[in-house]
């Protein structure tokens, strides 16, 4: 399998830890957008990258053309319908199976898919 860079804004969320716990473990590298005084509720094997999720210009230098981009800001805990570990399970393999434009806007899909 081919080692993919995955940038993740939202990866210290509960979500985004699980996430990014996944994509190490099948040796991804994570780079994980975290607001200023956060970076230690990174995850262990995952780049702190020091910025504002609502603010481009703050992180934006550091999104390279191909990363696929995570966009997890926002999203809740599951509701009960699925497990957390189900919930990441699909997200790897959404980000090792990528749409065209490698961005996955996550709380979009769920609004749009009522998942």
């Amino acid at each position: 399998m081919e080692t993919m860079q995955v940038f993740l804004s939202g990866g210290t969320g509960y979500v985004g830890r699980a996430l990014v716990a996944k994509l190490i473990e099948r040796g991804h590298r994570a780079r994980v957008l975290a607001r200023p005084g956060s970076e230690h509720k990174v995850p262990a094997g995952a780049e702190a990258v020091p910025g504002n999720p609502l603010d481009p210009a703050t992180f934006s230098a550091a999104v390279s053309a191909g990363d696929t981009f995570v966009q997890l800001t926002g999203v809740a805990h599951p509701a009960g319908l699925v497990t957390l570990d189900q919930m990441a399970t699909a997200l790897l393999w959404a980000v090792e199976n990528p749409p065209e434009s490698r961005i996955l806007d996550v709380p979009a899909i769920r609004a749009i898919s009522g998942y």
